[in-house]
């Protein structure tokens, strides 16, 4: 399960997800239509973008209450009603979104009614806050909310309490941390099985390339791994050619770690296909379909990853594993991507080179005698 993804919803406001354990549901195929439809609700809600009816969801939300329950609370709070209906029953403070059909259905809350003296019933409301992307601090909104006077005959309110419906905006971010947990946890156990890193973000940073503009991204990581690359090359080397100079040394050591051959290597694993390159945009960002995740899967759909970007992940990769190992998860890690760097340091590594390095002093000397 992921970690607690913080979610930074005002200033002064951050809240926490958390995730419990997954527990097996028994489900009807009616119950799981329901859901769908608690999950439309949950979309539609805080979205002024009009959205198909219901879906194959790759993921369902639903409150937390008995699944028996949930036909009751789509009919309590599914879809809309019309302000001016609400007036006549003497509601005095509509709890839903309320929505401007007369101006592309745009959102916002209720502040009091206005009655004119000609009979005009008006809405007194303020724009619902602007800011969508909860992964990132950013920037917050200073100014204060938009006031607007709105006809009551152009409006609807939607059953759904604005209170509840707000979650809705929070499930692009949930959903974009899941998505890369999956793909962590993937790779996890997969190409760096046995490497035994224990916590996943990260993996997560370090697949994470730069372009995605996500909280954490791979460079700092790079930097580290690329050090802990060298330094581990450079041991097995110095270790395993005793009779090499600087310059022999040198040379193997930058083939075996330029970029090329780090590229040739996550290629040759597979690791392109766990790098996570696409952007957080919420305004754009639309529920994944079952559907549509079998048709990507079926057309194998390819990208566009630079040498650099694919020699970087894997130097991450191996500072990922230093961040949740030490030095020799790193090290397990480098050799997922380069078997033939075999030789890790050990607890007594200084002993050894220093013995080697005697050894090759006591062989020199006695061949000039």
């Amino acid at each position: 399960m992921p970690d607690p993804i913080p979610l930074y919803w005002k200033r002064g406001t951050t809240l926490i997800a958390k995730f419990a354990q997954p527990q097996p549901v028994e489900a009807t195929m009616e119950t799981i239509m329901t859901m769908r439809s608690t999950t439309f609700a949950y979309l539609q809600a805080p979205s002024s973008r009009v959205r198909a009816p219901s879906g194959d969801f790759v993921a369902l939300f639903v409150p937390i209450i008995p699944l028996a329950q949930l036909e009751e609370w789509i009919h309590n709070y599914g879809g809309t009603e019309k302000a001016v209906d609400l007036h006549s029953r003497e509601t005095i403070s509509p709890k839903g979104i309320i929505r401007d059909t007369e101006n592309y259905g745009e959102l916002c809350l209720f502040r009091r009614w206005i009655c004119e003296d000609d009979n005009q019933i008006y809405l007194e409301c303020q724009s619902l806050p602007r800011r969508r992307n909860f992964l990132q601090i950013g920037t917050f909104e200073t100014a204060l909310p938009k006031i607007r006077v709105l006809p009551a005959s152009g409006c609807t309110v939607d059953k759904l309490p604005a209170a509840k419906a707000m979650a809705g905006r929070l499930i692009p971010a949930l959903l974009n941390r899941f998505e890369a947990t999956t793909v962590a946890n993937r790779l996890n156990d997969t190409i760096l099985k046995g490497v035994g890193i224990q916590d996943l973000s990260h993996i997560i940073t370090a697949i994470t390339a730069p372009i995605a503009q996500a909280a954490t991204d791979y460079q700092r990581y790079e930097f580290f791994g690329d050090s802990i690359l060298k330094f581990t090359v450079s041991y097995q080397l110095f270790l395993a050619q005793p009779s090499w100079h600087e310059g022999y040394l040198s040379e193997s050591r930058d083939n075996l770690v330029n970029n090329k051959r780090l590229a040739r290597a996550a290629l040759e694993t597979g690791l392109d296909r766990f790098i996570l390159t696409n952007g957080f945009v919420p305004r754009e960002w639309d529920s994944p379909l079952i559907s549509q995740k079998s048709s990507l899967h079926a057309s194998k759909r390819k990208r566009n990853l630079s040498i650099k970007m694919l020699a970087d992940v894997v130097e991450a990769l191996i500072g990922a594993g230093y961040m949740d190992g030490g030095l020799h998860r790193a090290q397990a890690c480098l050799h997922c991507f380069l078997p033939e760097i075999d030789k890790f340091t050990s607890t007594n590594a200084v002993g050894e080179v220093v013995s080697t390095t005697r050894a090759n002093l006591m062989h020199d000397t006695t061949r000039q005698a």
